[in-house]
């Protein structure tokens, strides 16, 4: 492990894999000497204080976000990579059946979630807000799943989920283009 600062540390991946597969390893208890994991997207920006998720470690399996397409959110997960779920995510995969283009590391994690064995907790919508429906971008409110979502002021966010396009830096390159340009700029780090 190699480290970066006091606080950030490179964790150097053995035959690593294409893209967002990787996320799969993030259940995998060698990867670090911790127990739990707390990861988030490069595309989520968050815009308050993340405090009170934390809390949520040790209480369950794993904490996700929600997605309003399907199940759950792959792009917020503390992970709890001594449990049951983190076992069979990592015993369970086998890149070659997950290779088709239309597919992602959340469908892969949906269907292990769905054998309805695991102890998880999805986050509220305002800890975790998907950018594209707080702006109705193209026809994302229309396609959501769960209907009862509301459309909720950017001042009760916690975190925006930058999903798909826009990304953070496509906001920051033309920030006339898109709505919240200055609080997703304010709080969102190149680096």
């Amino acid at each position: 492990m190699e480290r970066l600062g006091a606080d950030v540390s490179v964790v150097p991946l053995e035959d690593p894999l294409p893209g967002w597969w990787n996320k799969v390893r993030l259940f995998d208890p060698r990867l670090t000497p911790f127990r739990h994991l707390v990861f988030v997207d490069l595309d989520v920006v968050i815009l308050k204080p993340i405090d009170h998720l934390l809390e949520h470690v040790g209480r369950a399996e794993l904490v996700h976000a929600q997605d309003l397409l399907d199940d759950m959110s792959s792009s917020f997960m503390i992970v709890d990579t001594h449990s049951a779920l983190a076992r069979d995510v990592v015993a369970g995969f086998a890149p070659g059946e997950w290779s088709a283009a239309d597919v992602n590391d959340q469908h892969y994690f949906q269907k292990v979630l769905r054998q309805g064995r695991y102890e998880t907790i999805p986050l509220p919508w305002p800890d975790h807000y998907s950018y594209k429906y707080l702006i109705d971008h193209g026809d994302w409110r229309a396609r959501t799943v769960n209907r009862n979502i509301e459309v909720m002021p950017l001042e009760r966010i916690t975190m925006l989920n930058l999903h798909g396009y826009p990304k953070p830096h496509d906001v920051r390159d033309a920030p006339d283009t898109w709505p919240h340009a200055d609080a997703i700029l304010r709080h969102w780090r190149a680096e």
